[in-house]
């Protein structure tokens, strides 16, 4: 059984400050305004590349537990190293995820494959 549950809930938490915030898995809306923003970039202009990171942060960061909007200033704020890992960390949660469904509820040997 598919225990739909676990994709809604399950969250990155991110400490801002003194706030905790707890960064839902980017849905498919979420990752088709990622794509937007990817493919803005044809002339592949390192600028824009930058500013496309911080914009791919900002649309995962606002996809909170707490309804919690970041701002263009709060994001100018953040280091690269920042930008990158909440997109890396979120990202990987996200693979995780659709690689291993609902662990808990299948067993990891199980395959449909015979015995050599």
């Amino acid at each position: 059984m598919i225990d739909l549950n676990e994709y809604l809930t399950k969250t990155v938490e991110v400490k801002i400050e003194d706030a905790v915030i707890h960064v839902k898995l980017p849905s498919c809306n979420v990752m088709a305004e990622i794509g937007k923003i990817e493919d803005s970039n044809k002339e592949n202009n390192t600028e824009l590349y930058y500013k496309n990171r911080q914009k791919i942060a900002r649309v995962l960061l606002n996809y909170n537990m707490e309804n919690r909007a970041f701002t263009d200033d709060e994001m100018d704020a953040f280091p690269s190293k920042a930008i990158n890992t909440i997109i890396d960390t979120v990202m990987k949660a996200r693979i995780g995820v659709a690689l291993d469904p609902n662990s808990d509820s299948q067993s990891q040997t199980e395959t449909s494959a015979k015995p050599l």
